[in-house]
């Protein structure tokens, strides 16, 4: 809570910083494709080097304006939100919940009869910990925000609900935090923001904070265990 104000402005200087691509300083990782992108080569001599007014990349909202991000508070240009995107594949995204099965090319799924957005295997574990993070840190308490909350399914547009929030557990452990994502909390904790994504540094909170507060995770080791759940191997 009480994070430092960055303005969505800013964010055009700052997501070249928070999203290098690890392998070339001069380059950042665009969202769900994983573009790196030559942002040295944009603009250099402008007001704003890397930027040409959202042509070669703009701000992709991972929580969407229309699902409850108002454009005046400070959710609308929270960095642990915000990523690059290629333009067409923000504009591909739209608003749809985020669903399908991890292990798949990143773009619209269909299930159950309904389409959702799948951000490619190398995101959706840092989309689920985002979104863990926006339904945590936005209660409606801040000015001009709502109560951001997670839902299981396909929530409709027009409200303050994002899903779905089943298919985001199961990404959150299925690709736990990677250096890249590591290091983007360190940079928006030290350098701007000042607060951090909670289930980046402490995975383990999910299930307590979304699911069913319990506890049933058993380990052994060995080929299988034992009647009792114990270990078959000293």
């Amino acid at each position: 809570d009480n994070h430092t104000f960055f303005s969505y402005g800013d964010a055009r200087s700052i997501l070249q910083i928070t999203d290098e691509d690890p392998a070339n300083a001069n380059r950042m990782l665009l969202v769900y494709n994983r573009q790196s992108l030559n942002v040295s080569a944009i603009n250099p001599g402008g007001s704003i080097p890397g930027w040409d007014s959202g042509n070669s990349w703009n701000r992709e909202h991972t929580w969407p304006r229309s699902r409850g991000v108002n454009s005046s508070g400070d959710d609308n240009s929270d960095l642990h939100q915000l990523r690059p995107s290629n333009p067409q594949v923000n504009s591909n995204r739209g608003n749809l919940n985020f669903g399908g099965a991890f292990g798949q090319s990143f773009g619209i799924v269909n299930e159950s009869g309904s389409d959702y957005w799948y951000p490619g295997d190398a995101d959706a574990g840092m989309i689920a910990r985002q979104q863990f993070y926006m339904a945590t840190r936005y209660d409606g308490s801040d000015s001009a925000t709502e109560d951001l909350e997670l839902l299981s399914g396909n929530p409709g547009t027009g409200s303050r609900f994002l899903g779905n929030l089943d298919r985001l557990v199961e990404w959150h452990y299925e690709a736990v935090p990677d250096d890249f994502e590591l290091r983007r909390n360190d940079i928006i904790y030290d350098n701007y923001q000042g607060n951090r994504i909670p289930y980046v540094d402490r995975p383990e909170f999910v299930w307590s904070v979304f699911k069913d507060q319990q506890n049933d995770s058993q380990l052994y080791v060995g080929g299988s265990p034992a009647d009792n759940g114990s270990s078959t191997l000293n």
